[in-house]
């Protein structure tokens, strides 16, 4: 077993988006992966783990062995690491997420991937397998029977972007432009309001993006995580940027970026996108913390083509995203 986590651990680095293998040594980015995959390798085995998220997640009839992630053995030499998940731990909406493979993705090994988790996880009826795919790999939702992505991730060197902001950060014409850190919880209704607002206009943005519960937006704020866009003395827009260690990347991570509706498309999105970098690089209090190895990253939902957008104008590219083919289990 500890032979084959290690293969896995070093074939997810060698499958790397060339970003990361330009930023991040060998040793770097195999710690990286070894870090993300932490969780799903101590739930192959850990009988507590199962329990837990059985209780969670109960399905009558399903014994908490069965929620243990697995390794799947394929007859073209392949193995995979996979584990059950419910999308908003709703038992209705079983699935299986792949978080890493022996071999590199292709169509032919993900259609042999997707018949074997559909005979191994059979008991739970998952609709889909999720895929990573790297942004170099030439895998398409077109390439399969039934498929769709998902969120991408959008990611740069901090400092690359700092060097472009730096640049380019004036404010749009006519508007008085502020960045300021949240000290307490009086922004939030506003941001609520703003929220369901967006909804209102865009119905389809209720998969592509979550109002932040108020209790995590307390906590957010007490760390320092939270900044608001003031125009003309007036609330704009909220981001929330956190030090992170994951999705094979270490530095900070975008939890939440909105405009609101009456700010929107006046360019305002990519400004406080760069202030807020700008703020990071040269935050005192946060230089300590810092590494030139940094990353700015964050998952933007595949059809909210104007985020996604806003966040390539300030630099970030996209490595990659997650790709959910259809099992045909009904």
């Amino acid at each position: 077993m500890t032979k084959i986590i290690e293969s896995l651990i070093q074939a997810k680095a060698a499958q790397a988006h060339p970003l990361l293998k330009r930023i991040y040594t060998k040793t770097d980015l195999y710690k990286q992966c070894a870090h993300e995959l932490q969780e799903d390798i101590e739930r192959l085995e850990s009988d507590h783990l199962a329990l837990l998220f059985a209780k969670y997640a109960s399905i009558t009839g399903r014994h908490p062995s069965e929620y243990k992630t697995r390794l799947i053995n394929c007859d073209n030499g392949n193995i995979a690491l996979c584990g059950i998940r419910f999308r908003g731990m709703d038992i209705s909406q079983p699935f299986v997420t792949v978080t890493t493979t022996l071999k590199p993705l292709s169509v032919n090994s993900i259609n042999i991937l997707v018949d074997n988790i559909s005979k191994a996880f059979h008991a739970f009826k998952p609709q889909y397998a999720q895929f990573y795919i790297p942004s170099y790999l030439d895998i398409e939702p077109a390439n399969f029977s039934s498929a769709h992505w998902d969120n991408r991730i959008l990611a740069k060197s901090l400092y690359t972007l700092a060097e472009n902001a730096v640049q380019d950060i004036a404010c749009p014409a006519h508007t008085k432009c502020e960045l300021v850190s949240a000290n307490s919880l009086t922004f939030y209704n506003q941001y609520e309001m703003a929220y369901n607002k967006l909804l209102d206009e865009f119905p389809q943005h209720a998969v592509m993006m979550e109002l932040k519960p108020i209790e995590d937006m307390r906590t957010w704020v007490a760390q320092g995580f939270v900044n608001l866009l003031c125009v003309n003395d007036k609330l704009a827009g909220v981001i929330i940027v956190e030090p992170d260690n994951s999705l094979g990347m270490t530095g900070f991570y975008i939890i939440e970026n909105i405009i609101f509706s009456e700010y929107r498309e006046q360019g305002l999105g990519k400004w406080m996108q760069q202030a807020m970098i700008y703020q990071l690089v040269n935050n005192q209090s946060r230089q300590s913390k810092r590494q030139k190895t940094d990353m700015l990253f964050g998952t933007i939902h595949f059809d909210n083509t104007s985020a996604i957008q806003c966040a390539k104008s300030i630099g970030r590219g996209d490595i990659g995203g997650y790709l959910w083919v259809a099992t045909g289990i009904e």
